[in-house]
């Protein structure tokens, strides 16, 4: 799933994933507040997830998704990567952080290797 208040980013990126055999796109959000909601409804994998939207923030949508426990993991899509610290995305449930322009090669790998996490552990890699 992704979750991106800019329109051409949610595209984009839809479009390099649908590219992977491996990897679907099941969902988008405009915002936090959709993000929640459809983590609920659809229980996606993954969601990519951007933390400045509107209504709700990325860093709030992380939480109450791990709060409800949901078995989805978050990466989190920043683009001011050096105001942010890994150690701080994962306080807040993210299993990883890439930047917005990163290579999409990195992008998917890095979503194969949290998937893979989950699929080791039984369980989404997120803090308690």
């Amino acid at each position: 799933m992704i979750a991106d208040d800019q329109a051409n980013v949610r595209k984009g990126l839809q479009v390099v994933l649908q590219l992977e055999d491996d990897l679907e796109v099941v969902g988008t959000a405009a915002n936090g507040l959709e993000a929640v909601e459809l983590a609920e409804r659809l229980s996606p994998d993954v969601i990519l997830m951007d933390l400045s939207m509107p209504h709700l923030d990325g860093w709030e949508a992380m939480r109450r998704i791990r709060d409800k426990k949901l078995p989805t993991m978050v990466i989190a899509l920043t683009t001011h990567g050096d105001l942010v610290s890994q150690g701080t995305a994962e306080q807040a449930g993210a299993a990883a952080l890439i930047e917005k322009g990163a290579p999409e090669s990195g992008l998917v790998q890095i979503i194969r290797s949290v998937c893979r996490a989950r699929s080791l552990t039984g369980k989404p890699p997120l803090p308690t």
